[in-house]
């Protein structure tokens, strides 16, 4: 699992597939709780209503991740721009989801990151995202406002131009 700082790669257990297999806890290894994420949530966050850029999958969206993206699009049309980002064996595998974000104005964009992107010379004001390294970095990098959410709040942010519950 990807993370943001100093901090490169971290594991959870019971719910990151390599502890799974193979518990990795050293003796003497520092325990850390989180009982309230809210405060981490929000240090992400600003206070943009509307939002005129969607990234889901940073760094890349899952197989599952892009269905419930295209179930959601599936015959509708989004009014903010919606990137997807995702690996390109995944984009590959996933035709119909990837035709589906697509018919509905989204776009499946493979092995890349939206973060490097020139967001702001594209005119972008503000970025709703599903991933906590993408609020942290974006507000530094580009210069955008940031709302960071599930990507259940994303993709609504996505069809209606608007961040729920705003």
């Amino acid at each position: 699992m990807a993370a943001s700082g100093a901090v490169a790669l971290y594991h959870i257990v019971g719910i990151t597939p390599e502890v799974k297999q193979n518990p990795m806890l050293l003796s003497g290894a520092h325990r850390f709780f989180v009982n309230d994420l809210m405060p981490a949530y929000v240090a992400l966050n600003s206070a943009a209503s509307e939002i005129d850029l969607v990234s889901i999958g940073c760094p890349h969206a899952s197989p599952e991740e892009l269905h419930l993206v295209a179930e959601a699009t599936a015959g509708k049309r989004i009014r903010a721009a919606l990137w997807v980002t995702t690996a390109r064996e995944t984009r590959e595998q996933a035709t119909a989801d990837v035709r589906c974000i697509e018919e509905a104005g989204g776009h499946v964009v493979a092995d890349t990151c939206m973060v490097v992107a020139p967001v702001e010379q594209l005119g972008f004001r503000s970025l709703a995202t599903n991933s906590a390294k993408m609020a942290f970095y974006v507000p530094s990098h580009s210069g955008l406002e940031v709302r960071f959410g599930s990507t259940e709040q994303c993709i609504v942010a996505a069809m209606t131009g608007t961040w729920p519950g705003s």
